[in-house]
């Protein structure tokens, strides 16, 4: 019963309709209302009932010392009730049940222990539990035959002792927590737990003891145990307890992974991995233990939030066959990564994607990713004009297999490149080396046959479709294209052994063009018997280069057969005759100068009876020249030694000058012109109407005198000459070679 003594006129409140036997009941030390009944220990509070120990036999003693409760107890078959009546005839107040209990030797003590809830001592007291007392922090019992029994608490390390050696486990953790033990004695009683627990071969209950230990017993004493009997269910509980308590290492990060791979538990692979916070672990081990398990989108995740760029490649390209997105994602990266993992992974992406990918490598060789990647973010064009350029040397081996590919991606770089306003004198020495390396290798591919794919063909099977090309020029078309392309850096040398070896004869004489090597031009068509580009470069450089005839001359010679030798033979002679190209010395030598020779006399009959004709009317000529020089020479040589040897008479009557009649005094010239003294004036010893024709005369024979030491200008003209022999016999006719010294009249 209780009672509210707070308010007034409160009623009581019946918690309990039986009670127990006398000294059975206290208040403990926590103000709780104890009392033993036959069935159990009931615990009451002013709120009610409280807890309860279970503990059925027949109560005869309650007492108390500090937590522990003290009963003795008797076996209802050694207990005699006896019975007293009174002269009253009502049962003794004591007995609630109308009978009275006497002790007899089958009284049991025991000392229950309510904080850890277990029975610490039991035994028996002979003859009887006669009194029990607390003192000294001790609990003295006395028994019916005059005993008295001396009980004494233990330490906790004795107690727990005792626990241990009964494998009670649970309860020597439930005694160290409640003695206020440190939290790393108690986790050592959970290894001893877990131990016990693992050596029974109870793993999951024994895991669950080995979680208690973290922080104070070393993983690896757990994992080691867990490892070696392949139990990864419960080594994977441990280690995420092992993340969640903050206690994990990066190994320990990796083999969580590990054990999530061999599970194939992806649902909480997934979970882990993306709300770590902080991730202690070797991230590219946990990649690679994701891609060997299979496990690529959660490889993919690491790889992408780590800036592994490599691997996030390898798994897109290589596990995934993904080479889309692994072209997109190569897009966005900066200019020299882009340039290196596409030296790597191109050839593999080429095979899948050549379009895409030809183009993404097109971009990074011509800055445009750069520049994109600048504007988008409001950057200067300068800055991403100034971006290193990937060299083109690198990558052309991505297309060993691709050989259309790589025309096309050659000819978007040079076309985009190079052919926007940039001029070769402007080019660095590496980039003029990279323009002529991509020229020549163009040029190598048109000559091998290979062709671009069409800007709508997914691939390069595109080339073997059937269909009018009309539209499209061949390879050999381009090449000869490139050939006569005036901005092509191509180099002379390496493309003449290309075109040779790929037997292109237009190609090298389009490149003997380019020289302007007309003699290895006609001899190429002379080689081919290409008889209209023969006529072609005659008349175009025959003039100017005489020597061509020559060579024409000894093809015809050795090539009767031809269909129009005959003919072509003629034309070359009439244009030689007519421009004077060749004296007919030389024609006949070149006709008839190989013993293959076959043009017969009946072929050039008309052209030698001309050059006899002109020939002879020209030595009429120069008969008629050379007796008219003598005749004007013999007069000269004639007159002058008259002047020598014979008087001269002056007949003038006027001067020259001034056309008066002379007087006294006069000066008269051997050339028959007269002056008065005074007309002269200071002239000197010269007639003044034939002075300037004396010193044209006289320049002239000291130009000659001179010229008779300049032997190179005279072997320089010998040299040009066509017909040698003229200019020896002209300049003997100026006498060059006789040193006469003049002498001042």
């Amino acid at each position: 019963m209780v009672f509210d003594t707070t308010g007034s006129n409160s009623e009581p409140v019946i918690l309990e309709e039986r009670g127990c036997g006398i000294g059975c009941s206290l208040v403990d030390c926590e103000k709780q209302l104890v009392v033993a009944c036959d069935e159990a220990i009931y615990l009451y509070t002013a709120d009610g009932r409280g807890p309860c120990f279970a503990f059925d036999a027949p109560k005869v003693l309650l007492r108390q010392f500090k937590h522990y409760l003290l009963l003795a107890t008797a076996a209802p078959s050694s207990m005699a009730p006896v019975l007293e009546k009174p002269a009253g005839g009502s049962p003794p107040p004591e007995a609630a049940d109308n009978r009275v209990y006497s002790y007899n030797d089958a009284t049991t003590f025991t000392i229950l222990d309510t904080k850890n809830k277990l029975v610490a001592y039991t035994g028996v007291v002979a003859g009887g539990v006669r009194g029990v007392a607390t003192e000294w922090g001790s609990v003295f019992v006395l028994g019916g035959h005059g005993t008295l029994d001396l009980f004494s608490e233990k330490d906790l390390l004795e107690k727990l002792d005792i626990l241990y050696r009964q494998n009670l486990y649970p309860l020597a953790v439930k005694m160290a927590q409640n003695g206020n033990y440190d939290t790393a004695s108690v986790a050592g009683i959970y290894k001893r737990y877990g131990d016990w627990l693992y050596g029974k071969d109870e793993f999951d209950t024994a895991m669950a003891q080995y979680m208690q230990t973290i922080g104070f017993v070393e993983p690896s004493y757990v994992i080691r145990k867990y490892l070696d009997a392949q139990r990864l269910g419960n080594l994977t509980s441990y280690l995420q307890e092992l993340h969640a308590a903050g206690m994990a290492t990066s190994d320990h990060t990796t083999l969580l992974l590990n054990c999530y791979t061999k599970l194939r538990d992806e649902e909480r692979l997934n979970q882990f991995i993306h709300t770590q916070e902080d991730y202690q672990f070797d991230v590219d081990t946990a990649i690679h233990v994701c891609r060997q398990a299979g496990f690529y989108e959660q490889a993919l995740y690491l790889a992408d939030k780590f800036a592994k760029t490599e691997m996030y490649l390898k798994l897109k390209i290589a596990d995934q066959g993904d080479v889309a997105a692994a072209l997109v994602y190569m897009s966005g990266l900066g200019g020299a990564e882009v340039s290196s993992y596409l030296a790597r992974f191109g050839r593999t992406c080429l095979g899948s994607l050549p379009r895409e990918t030809t183009e993404l490598l097109v971009d990074v060789c011509i800055k445009g990713m750069d520049a994109r990647a600048a504007d988008a973010a409001g950057g200067s064009a300068l800055a991403a004009a100034a971006a290193p350029l990937m060299s083109m040397r690198r990558i052309q081996h991505l297309f060993a297999d691709q050989p259309a590919w790589l025309a096309a991606f050659l000819e978007q770089v040079i076309a985009r490149r190079w052919q926007q306003g940039d001029s070769a004198g402007e080019l660095s020495e590496a980039e003029d080396g990279e323009m002529k390396s991509a020229w020549n290798t163009l040029l190598e591919l048109y000559l091998c046959g290979v062709e671009s794919p069409p800007h709508d063909s997914p691939g390069p099977q595109a080339n073997n479709q059937s269909g009018p090309r009309a539209d499209r020029p061949t390879p050999k078309e381009r090449a000869l294209e490139l050939l006569r392309d005036s901005h092509a850096r191509i180099d002379w040398d390496r493309a003449y052994i290309l075109c040779a070896s790929n037997g292109f004869v237009e190609g090298i004489a389009a490149l003997h063009e380019q020289r302007g090597d007309v003699p290895a031009l006609l001899g190429l068509y002379i080689e081919h018997d290409d008889l209209p580009n023969m006529r072609r470069l005659l008349g175009e450089h025959g003039e100017a280069q005489p020597e061509l005839y020559t060579k024409a001359l000894h093809y015809f010679a050795r090539n009767p057969q031809l269909a129009d030798s005959a003919e072509l033979l003629t034309e070359c002679l009439a244009t030689i005759e007519r421009r004077n190209l060749m004296s007919p010395l030389r024609v006949l030598q070149a006709l008839g100068g190989s013993e293959q020779s076959s043009v017969t006399l009946g072929m050039v009959r008309g052209y030698i009876m001309r050059q006899i004709g002109a020939t002879s009317k020209r030595i009429e000529d120069n008969r008629s020249a050379i007796a008219a020089s003598t005749a004007e020479h013999k007069a000269h040589s004639a007159k002058m030694e008259a002047l020598k040897t014979k008087p001269v008479v002056f007949q003038s009557t006027k001067c020259t000058s001034c056309m008066a009649p002379l007087d006294l005094p006069s000066v008269h010239f051997l050339c028959k012109h007269s002056y008065h003294q005074r007309c002269l004036g200071d002239v000197g010893d010269s007639c003044p109407r034939c002075q300037a024709e004396n010193q044209r005369l006289e320049d002239q024979r000291r130009a000659q005198e001179a010229g008779a030491r300049q032997h190179d200008a005279f072997f320089d003209r010998l040299a040009r000459a066509e017909d040698g022999f003229d200019v020896i016999a002209s300049w003997f006719a100026k006498s060059p070679f006789a040193f006469a010294k003049l002498v001042d009249q």
